[in-house]
């Protein structure tokens, strides 16, 4: 399973449409739609619409083991879509003697899919 998937399946449980999560969490339809098919990682920061990880969980109602799943499916899709979760990028900011390995972990990443990120990488 991967974001798309996941955040697909559980606004489809609660019964939401598109264009209502979409409205809920102010973000366009189209946006959502490209988020679930996979065609764009979640966003690591947005400057349109911060805080949109917490409106998404709020809106699907996730309890907190779901809500814990959301947030590593979203770390792993700014992953693979080149995008770095906060703690990261502020920490290769800080510890530039880190950034040689984690470009070398980056290309490594298989192209064809996610599966096993976390195998090869916990995330904090």
């Amino acid at each position: 399973m991967d974001f798309g998937k996941f955040l697909n399946q559980k606004r489809a449980a609660a019964k939401i449409t598109v264009r209502g999560f979409a409205q809920k969490v102010g973000i366009s339809p189209s946006f959502l739609c490209d988020l679930e098919s996979g065609n764009r990682a979640f966003p690591a920061k947005s400057k349109k619409n911060p805080g949109l990880m917490n409106k998404m969980i709020k809106a699907l109602g996730l309890n907190e083991e779901d809500t814990k799943r959301f947030k590593e499916y979203a770390e792993e899709s700014m992953l693979m879509g080149n995008r770095l979760p906060d703690e990261i990028s502020e920490y290769l900011r800080k510890v530039p003697e880190a950034q040689g390995p984690w470009v070398d972990f980056r290309e490594n990443i298989p192209v064809s899919g996610n599966k096993g990120i976390q195998r090869r990488w916990k995330i904090a």
